[in-house]
């Protein structure tokens, strides 16, 4: 499976430090409303009879599921704001919190966007400079480690609500704090926040495996294979490189100047094989594939959901005014 195709987890570590007031909303967000897209109904009500038919997904529940198209930008506009409302948040409760400015989309495609070859000539895979998995600061307030600070950023720990996500099992999250006031804000309410935040990914994940059975991801990674074999790598998938390069690392003694030599020049051969044998391209049509076959409870599931995260998208706009 090509890791290539999105987090897993859209809330994590550093996602854990986002969030904003609900108390602001009010002021800031006010009257703001977004319409559901053409042809998507509004968001069921809770209760509401199983439906018997739904469309075919839209372009934008399809990117939602998937991590693509316009949904990479849409999701940097949100985390703008959730990240704005929380500073003003948390200032209103005495603290100083600037959590962390996150990267915002590059590339004209999704592969582009996916790869980022200009990244990587900077970087590698980033881990021989500390690791992919490395944690930015998430506030600048010497009190950040005090319960008082965590109590305002985080809420009462006792205090959570769960959704079912299939495949992922029971997801919990707090129900108060500023990080759990500022999604409800965007989102208009946790719930609606949650099942936009967890519940594509049970779906994409499925959709993963599906298009890594499928004989035209097959080829396409026999396609990368070759590539990395004439130049050279003996690798069976790309995640196989990142896992190889970390075992490396735990018993490296080579400066670290050396080992961003080396993985730099891995990443950039591996995402131009990549380029070359199309295997990210074809992985994501796949998983957009899958998303088109769900069957009828889902595809009304997924527009529901697209509906709800277009509403945050909306509100995201109009706080930051762009």
């Amino acid at each position: 499976m090509n890791l290539r195709s999105g987090p897993v987890n859209p809330v994590d570590r550093r996602a854990l430090t986002l969030g904003l007031s609900a108390v602001l909303l009010v002021a800031a967000l006010g009257g703001c409303g977004t319409a559901a897209p053409a042809g998507v109904a509004p968001p069921a009500a809770a209760g509401a009879p199983a439906p018997t038919w739904a469309a075919a997904p839209s372009p934008a529940a399809q990117d939602l599921v998937t991590w693509s198209g316009t949904f990479p930008q849409h999701r940097y506009l949100v985390t703008l704001a959730e990240n704005e409302l929380t500073r003003r948040c948390m200032s209103d409760r005495g603290f100083a919190w600037s959590g962390y400015t996150p990267d915002q989309p590059t590339g004209a495609t999704d592969e582009q966007r996916l790869l980022d070859l200009d990244r990587r000539r900077r970087e590698g895979y980033g881990m021989a400079a500390g690791g992919d998995d490395a944690e930015p600061a998430t506030a600048a307030d010497p009190a950040e480690s005090t319960p008082a600070y965590r109590l305002a950023l985080f809420g009462d720990e006792k205090r959570t609500g769960s959704v079912e996500v299939p495949g992922l099992g029971t997801i919990t999250y707090a129900l108060d704090g500023c990080i759990a006031q500022g999604y409800a804000g965007v989102f208009g309410d946790l719930d609606s926040w949650a099942r936009v935040a967890y519940l594509p990914q049970g779906l994409n994940r499925t959709a993963a495996r599906q298009a890594a059975a499928d004989p035209r991801y097959t080829a396409a990674l026999d396609g990368w294979r070759r590539c990395m074999a004439a130049h050279g790598h003996a690798y069976q998938t790309p995640d196989a490189i990142r896992v190889a390069l970390g075992t490396a690392y735990e018993q490296s003694t080579e400066p670290a100047e050396t080992r961003l030599r080396t993985e730099i020049a891995l990443a950039v051969q591996d995402g131009q094989c990549d380029v070359q044998a199309g295997l990210s391209r074809t992985e994501l049509r796949l998983r957009r594939e899958s998303v088109l076959a769900l069957d009828t409870a889902q595809r009304a599931e997924v527009a529901d959901l697209a509906v709800r995260f277009a509403a945050a998208v909306g509100r995201a706009h109009a706080l930051l005014g762009r």
